[in-house]
């Protein structure tokens, strides 16, 4: 089973609990978080908790890991915004994302030291994450991929009205993701189909 996020918003150990106990005894979970797991927590403490309590062999985190079922890896992470859609200046969008956004109300970077998350911190994980996605597909070219993140690699298909991060080519032929609106409801994933595999880069 792959879950791309957004399950609860009350740290990632609610929203990995019951998959843990219910389908990781049947069959793997491959699960990437998404932005609403940190809501109300923060982001260092909860990816380094997950990781150490991650005990059942069949559940799969992943925020910038790999893992290979079979002979199929699963490559991802939640995937931030990079804030450049369409080639717009990413400190403009990154000032209103500030004010506007509840991520940049509800989650922090760190409590210990506490450090509020920030725009710029989900930019840089956005890029952290892209190039990892990018190197590993790189080092599988021809192999069966299939890359997990909350966030779209692009626009396409996504409902009108509502767009997300902009990836200019590269991707594997199977993206699973989770952060469609008006859309599959949050938690479930939606597949994007990209035919063309190339080089993994952002819009700008």
């Amino acid at each position: 089973m792959v879950c791309a996020g957004d399950v609860l918003s009350k740290g990632i150990f609610p929203s990995v609990r019951w998959p843990t106990q219910h389908i990781a005894p049947i069959v793997p979970v491959v699960f990437a978080a998404g932005n609403h797991e940190f809501y109300h927590s923060s982001i260092h403490e909860c990816l380094r908790q997950v990781r150490e309590a991650s005990a059942h062999p069949n559940l799969h985190f992943l925020e910038n890991d790999v893992v290979k079922i079979g002979d199929v890896a699963f490559v991802g992470g939640t995937l931030w915004s990079d804030f450049r859609l369409f080639g717009r200046d990413p400190q403009v969008a990154m000032s209103y994302a500030r004010s506007g956004m509840n991520d940049y109300k509800r989650i922090k970077l760190s409590k210990t030291p506490f450090l509020k998350f920030k725009p710029i911190d989900a930019f840089r994980k956005h890029i952290e994450t892209r190039d990892f996605i990018a190197c590993e597909l790189r080092k599988r070219r021809g192999q069966k991929s299939v890359v997990v993140t909350h966030h779209a690699p692009s626009h396409v298909r996504l409902p009108a009205g509502f767009v997300t991060i902009r990836l200019r080519l590269a991707t594997p032929r199977i993206w699973k993701t989770s952060f469609v609106r008006q859309g599959p409801p949050c938690g479930c994933t939606a597949t994007f189909i990209i035919e063309t595999i190339t080089s993994l880069a952002q819009q700008g």
